[in-house]
C-alpha cells in the first residue's frame, strides 16, 4: 500500500486502528485537564466581571493574567524557591480556592438564569459580592484553632489515654508561625501521645527552623505522611525534622508509594 493510500485508509477509519486510539489516549487527560481548569478556574470570574460590566473587554494582559496566572503562580516557586515566588504560589493557591467558592455560585446561577431570567447586572454584583465574603471568611476560619474532643472506646488497660491528633498545617502556604500556635495548643492538652496524620507541609524546600515548633511536643509524637508529602519531595521529611530519633520506611511498590513513620524522642513531663 502506498503512502496515500494509506493515509486515505487512516482518514476513512479503515488503516492503522491503533493509531487513533493512541491519538485519544493521549489527548483525553490534557481535554478533560483543560475542561476543568477553565470551567473552574477561568469562567466564574469571566462569567461574574462580564455580568457587573456589560461594556467590558478584557486586553490580552488580562486575558493572561486570569488564564494563566493561576497556574504560573504556583509552578513558580517549584522552578525558583524563594520568599518572593513562595508567596506568589500561596497567592495562587488562594486564588484556586476563590475561583471554588466562584464556581460553585455561578454554575447554580446558571441553571436558575434559565428558568428565571434573573437582571444580569444585579446577579453579577451579588456573586461577586457573595464570592469575596465567603472568601474573607474562609481566609479568617483557616487561621482558627479549634479543639475537639471524642471519647473513643477502649479495653481497659488503655483507659484514660490521651492522643492528640493533628493534621493538615500545611507549612508552606502558611508560615510557621501557624504550626508554632498549633504546637502550644497542643501541650496546653497534655497528651499522653501525638499523632501528625499528614499534610504537615505542601511545599518543596521548607526551612528546618519553620519546622523548629515540632521540638516543643512533649508528648510521643508519631508521624505519616499525606498527599501533599507526597507531592512534594518525601525524602526530605527525615532530613526536615532534626527532631526525629529515628525513621523507618515501608515501601509498597505495587502502588508506587513510600510511606514513612517517623517518631520523637519522648521527653519526661510532669504528671
Amino acid at each position: 500500500m502506498s503512502e496515500a493510500d494509506e493515509a486515505r485508509a487512516v482518514a476513512s477509519g479503515r488503516g492503522r486502528p491503533g493509531t487513533l486510539r493512541q491519538v485519544l489516549r493521549r489527548a483525553s487527560p490534557a481535554a478533560v485537564f483543560t475542561l476543568i481548569y477553565f470551567g473552574i478556574l477561568v469562567y466564574p470570574l469571566m462569567r461574574m466581571l462580564f455580568l457587573c460590566f456589560p461594556g467590558w473587554r478584557p486586553d490580552t494582559p488580562i486575558l493572561l493574567l486570569i488564564m494563566v496566572g493561576p497556574l504560573a503562580g504556583r509552578l513558580c516557586y517549584e522552578w525558583l524557591p524563594g520568599p518572593v515566588t513562595r508567596w506568589l504560589s500561596a497567592v495562587s493557591l488562594t486564588w484556586l480556592g476563590l475561583c471554588f467558592i466562584a464556581f460553585t455560585l455561578v454554575a447554580p446561577w446558571e441553571v436558575a438564569n434559565l428558568l428565571l431570567a434573573l437582571d444580569p447586572q444585579s446577579s453579577g454584583w451579588a456573586l461577586l459580592s457573595a464570592t469575596g465574603a465567603l472568601t474573607a471568611y474562609g481566609l479568617m476560619n483557616a487561621q482558627r484553632l479549634t479543639v475537639r474532643q471524642v471519647d473513643i472506646p477502649a479495653p481497659a488497660e488503655l483507659q484514660g489515654l490521651r492522643l492528640a491528633q493533628i493534621s493538615d498545617v500545611h507549612v508552606g502556604s502558611r508560615s510557621g508561625r501557624f504550626l508554632t500556635r498549633v504546637v502550644h495548643r497542643l501541650n496546653a492538652q497534655n497528651p499522653d501521645h501525638v499523632l501528625i496524620t499528614g499534610d504537615l507541609v505542601d511545599f518543596r524546600n521548607i526551612q528546618q527552623q519553620e519546622l523548629a515548633a515540632l521540638g516543643e511536643i512533649k508528648a510521643p509524637a508519631f508521624f505519616i505522611i499525606g498527599n501533599h508529602e507526597r507531592y512534594v519531595d518525601v525524602d526530605d521529611i527525615c532530613r526536615w525534622k532534626t527532631w526525629v530519633s529515628r525513621c523507618c520506611a515501608t515501601r509498597a511498590w505495587k502502588s508506587a508509594e513510600c510511606s514513612w513513620l517517623a517518631s520523637t524522642t519522648p521527653k519526661p513531663r510532669p504528671r
